[in-house]
């Protein structure tokens, strides 16, 4: 099934800081090693109309191995990926990003020549079209997904340094 182009409901679509925050705190658990690929699977993450949450949660998903239950063993490129994603889903942004049926994965990396003729035969989601890839980018800057670009990151993480800064000290 192809992915979809980006639509207004998606940018309209309400940031749900209850689900984010529990995804961004199971997210943070599995990165940190206190819980295993299993544990994070099969978490009941709250129900959410947040495109941002079912993005991250499947995005996370390709971070482990399915055949075995482990804790988190990712290079140190995927760690900050993690990172970003927590880091978005902190923060009060909206997804801009178009309905993908893999997320998080790069759709310029997923272009094949057969795309379609493997999806029909295969039941693949994972080949794009050229001009698919094209569609769920649009501008967008996938190296800091699912942030639009890297200049939002920055900003987003500035502001999360800020408001760090300004908690009282609880360790003294």
């Amino acid at each position: 099934m192809a992915p979809r182009p980006a639509s207004d409901d998606i940018s309209r679509a309400p940031v749900d800081r209850t689900a984010r925050a529990w995804l961004a705190d199971a997210a943070e658990s599995w990165l940190a090693g206190r819980i295993t690929n299993d544990e994070l699977y099969v978490a009941d993450v709250p129900r959410s109309a947040d495109p941002a949450v079912a993005a991250v949660r499947g995005a996370l998903w390709l971070t482990w191995d399915d055949m075995r239950e482990h804790r988190c063993n990712c290079d140190p490129d995927t760690r900050a990926d993690i990172a970003r994603w927590i880091l978005f889903l902190r923060s009060d942004r909206p997804y801009a990003w178009p309905r993908d049926r893999v997320p998080g994965a790069d759709p310029a990396g997923r272009i094949s020549r057969f795309a379609r003729l493997r999806r029909a035969l295969f039941l693949e989601d994972w080949p794009l079209t050229a001009d698919e890839a094209a569609a769920i980018l649009g501008g967008r800057d996938y190296a800091a997904w699912p942030f639009t670009s890297a200049a939002e990151a920055r900003r987003a993480a500035e502001g999360a340094a800020e408001t760090a800064s300004q908690q009282p000290d609880s360790g003294a």
